[in-house]
């Protein structure tokens, strides 16, 4: 393997669109988070991508779901894990980039989360790791790894 040339991916990652406020806490997408998700999944259709990865929440599923069904494609969800202080484990960063690294060479859709994706970004190597905040839904990142723990980050509205 180490002796195989460095293939450069892409990544987009992207937070859940927006979802109901409720008392739930596993909330599904608005009306308007709905009409997000299939504008995502419009302007990603040919994109390449080949692999999709979400959290184990409804949100996170709902948001991906156009695209997946428009490519075939099954996401992987990663169950996200709280550490002793209250923040989303680095096991659970490592359980998204993981997969991420089985698609070398490929473009791979993350859909996170507002304390999730800027965690991906800065474990791949990203030279802009942002702060999200929580009421913005539309922000889009492409993330290109171009050598180990390298990437270039890209950031788009959507």
């Amino acid at each position: 393997m180490a002796d195989e040339p460095f293939k450069v991916t892409t990544i987009v990652l992207v937070r859940h669109a927006e979802r109901q406020t409720s008392p739930l806490g596993d909330p599904p997408l608005t009306n308007d988070g709905k009409l997000r998700s299939q504008r995502l999944s419009r302007i990603l259709a040919k994109s390449g991508v080949k692999a999709i990865i979400t959290s184990q929440f409804v949100r996170t599923q709902q948001t991906a779901r156009p695209l997946a069904e428009t490519l075939g494609i099954i996401p992987t969800v990663v169950p996200l894990e709280s550490d002793s202080s209250g923040n989303v484990a680095e096991s659970s960063i490592q359980g998204i980039v993981g997969p991420i690294n089985q698609h070398s060479g490929e473009v791979v859709l993350v859909v996170g989360h507002t304390n999730t994706v800027p965690q991906v970004i800065a474990s791949l190597g990203g030279d802009l790791v942002p702060n999200i905040p929580e009421n913005e839904f539309d922000n889009l990142f492409v993330v290109t790894v171009y050598a180990e723990n390298r990437a270039k980050v890209t950031k788009l509205k959507y």
